[in-house]
């Protein structure tokens, strides 16, 4: 399985702390003033002895994400389909055409993923982005002059990096990496799960930005990174807003909310080589976390109705690297994980994985799903080939950190 390059900082240390019985009412206090940042257990082997106070540094919660790395290899061949804003991967987000100065009405703006537990410090916080010009004729500098940090569910302001007095700008398309300290903005995992970006910037030829990535990292108890789920491209005055295909579930089946399979699906019994693989690796649970529970959900339907009694099923296997893990559904349309044979009715799969119950398995957690028509497709008087359309792939993580 490919692996990305992180743009991650270092682990936070650990903190545990015990207090003895005469201590229990100030713990029991301060446990009451801090009780989002730790859950306390109490112990006493006998009355009158000795009674310690354990505190979690993350309490039991779930925690939701989407994948970034998405592969499709419905014809055979697996072809890099993730998100543009993601991975230095030679894949970028080619922008619209900016004006040749700073305008106030010309910005990027980028929505980032929830991942985090909720109620934590958060130290080491960065806005992280290669970008460059896209070249060609009459082409200049890609030039940022203003970075604006804001909460997505509101747009209120956190505050502003103002560049206007020295642009950071690339040398034509050339790359330019920036990594912006925004943790004087962004001190808790609160707001890291509300973040957006906004940037303000220009291209001094008056032309487009390709940018390789936009992420943002950060630490609380451990390394994170956040991923695009919505970007808005003002480059040209107007906006265009574009979501990460997989990352909700709009059910809509509008352009740019879902994922179509690129080739039609085997008939009769599926192909080891012919599958959609998504990895989850990002979802950053700390070194030492008891994982509880981990969920997947998948949420999909048929891209047109096969007909004459045909049906499009699937079945998945989880993967820990290269290492199988588990396997959910069988080869024959009775042992599916799932089958539906409708382009309008989603199929909504939420299932267990009960085997992915360590920190490593769920951080580089790659799930490959495997398509095909049953009973068979193809030919004069059988149903259809078809192909899959995705609107989400979600995968939820309980854990806890003492």
């Amino acid at each position: 399985m490919r692996r990305h390059r992180s743009h991650r900082s270092p682990r936070r240390p650990a903190r545990l702390g015990a207090v003895r019985a005469g201590a229990l009412a100030g713990a029991a206090a301060a446990a009451l003033v801090g009780a989002s940042l730790a859950f306390a257990t109490f112990n006493s082997a006998a009355t009158g002895g000795q009674m310690t106070v354990s505190s979690k540094r993350i309490f039991s919660g779930t925690r939701s994400t989407f994948p970034g790395d998405l592969r499709d290899a419905s014809s055979g061949s697996a072809a890099n389909k993730s998100d543009l804003l993601d991975y230095d991967d030679a894949a970028p987000a080619v922008t619209g055409a900016w004006a040749a100065a700073n305008s106030a009405t010309r910005f990027y703006q980028i929505d980032f993923n929830s991942p985090r537990p909720a109620g934590l410090p958060a130290s080491s916080v960065n806005f992280n982005i290669k970008y460059a010009s896209e070249g060609g004729g009459g082409s200049g500098n890609a030039c940022i002059y203003k970075i604006e940090v804001r909460r997505a569910s509101d747009d209120s302001l956190l505050g502003t990096l103002d560049h206007s007095a020295g642009p950071l700008c690339s040398t034509g398309a050339t790359y330019r990496v920036v990594n912006e300290d925004i943790s004087s903005l962004v001190t808790t995992t609160d707001l890291a799960d509300d973040l957006r970006i906004k940037i303000f910037g220009y291209e001094t030829g008056a032309k487009g930005w390709n940018i390789e990535y936009a992420t943002v990292t950060g630490t609380s108890y451990a390394s994170w990174t956040l991923f695009e789920k919505t970007y808005t491209d003002q480059s040209t005055g107007a906006a265009t807003v574009t979501p990460w295909s997989i990352a909700t579930a709009e059910g809509t089946g509008a352009a740019g909310t879902i994922y179509t399979a690129a080739s039609t699906w085997p008939s009769t019994v599926p192909t080891s080589a012919k599958y959609l693989q998504v990895t989850f690796d990002h979802p950053d649970l700390p070194a030492g976390a008891v994982v509880q529970s981990v969920t997947l959900k998948n949420i999909w339907r048929d891209a047109t109705a096969p007909g004459l009694g045909g049906t499009l099923c699937n079945y998945f296997e989880v993967y820990n690297g290269a290492s199988l893990v588990e396997t959910h559904g069988g080869t024959t349309q009775a042992t599916a994980q799932s089958c539906n044979n409708s382009n309008v009715t989603w199929q909504t799969d939420t299932v267990t994985l009960s085997l992915v119950d360590t920190v490593a398995e769920a951080n580089s957690m790659t799930i490959k799903f495997y398509y095909w028509v049953a009973p068979l497709c193809g030919g004069g008087g059988n149903p259809n080939c078809v192909r899959s359309v995705t609107d989400q792939v979600q995968a939820t993580f309980t854990y806890y950190l003492n």
